[in-house]
């Protein structure tokens, strides 16, 4: 046993947990600023995005961990 008082302790992430994002928000939102796009006449963006949705949507547990070229079929 030791002396030493216990230290404080934060998890490693960039917000606190109230603030976490799931991965059906990102989805979501990929899914919105595509159709969003398709409706200004920007065709090719908006088709990453959804892309981008579409990867998300069929590798859920994979989520941003892929390199950007194969998310976006590259």
């Amino acid at each position: 046993m030791s002396n030493q008082r216990r230290g404080n302790w934060k998890p490693a992430s960039l917000s606190d947990a109230g603030d976490k994002i799931n991965i059906r928000t990102i989805i979501e939102f990929m899914e919105t600023a595509a159709n969003v796009l398709e409706r200004d006449g920007k065709d090719d963006t908006s088709f990453y995005f959804q892309q981008v949705a579409d990867f998300l949507r069929d590798n859920p547990r994979k989520g941003l961990n892929e390199k950007v070229t194969t998310v976006l079929g590259l």
